[in-house]
């Protein structure tokens, strides 16, 4: 059996929430690595504080964070 049989055959048996992950560390591994969902819903949030003007500068920024 080859190695490329092999993995397949190990893929059959990992759980269905485990799947994901294996698909996101391929992705890597291939140079494409993709967002997680989590991410998207984050940069997704962030667009739309953008959008409605809901942001600020650096320095108010810091001031706010006492830094």
């Amino acid at each position: 059996m080859t190695s490329r049989e092999e993995l397949h055959k190990l893929i059959d048996t990992l759980a269905d929430d485990r799947i994901a992950e294996l698909r996101q560390y391929i992705d890597e591994l291939r140079g494409e690595e993709t967002l997680s969902e989590n991410t998207l819903a984050a940069v997704r949030e962030g667009l739309d504080d953008i959008q409605h003007g809901r942001v600020m500068d650096v320095d108010e920024y810091r001031r706010t964070r006492g830094l």
